[in-house]
């Protein structure tokens, strides 16, 4: 299995640590598909390129922390 289907380290790696490049690779790469609540998490995202918006924003999250910078996710 290529290495880009489960290492988010390895998408780091492959795209870089720019913030806009890591969500342009999240929205070109990953189709939204609706349920409710955290299913994936983002080796799950990785594996299945189909996640809600939560799973997207977790998949994004771990890129960014991977990446050098501090995240916090928020729902308002």
């Amino acid at each position: 299995m290529p290495r880009d289907r489960w290492d988010p380290q390895y998408i780091v790696d492959t795209v870089g640590i720019d913030p806009a490049a890591l969500y342009a690779y999240v929205r070109d790469n990953v189709t939204w598909v609706p349920y409710r609540g955290q299913l994936r998490g983002s080796i799950g995202v990785l594996m299945d390129r189909n996640a809600n918006a939560l799973d997207m924003s977790l998949l994004l999250a771990d890129l960014f922390k991977r990446s050098g910078y501090e995240v916090r996710l928020a729902h308002a």
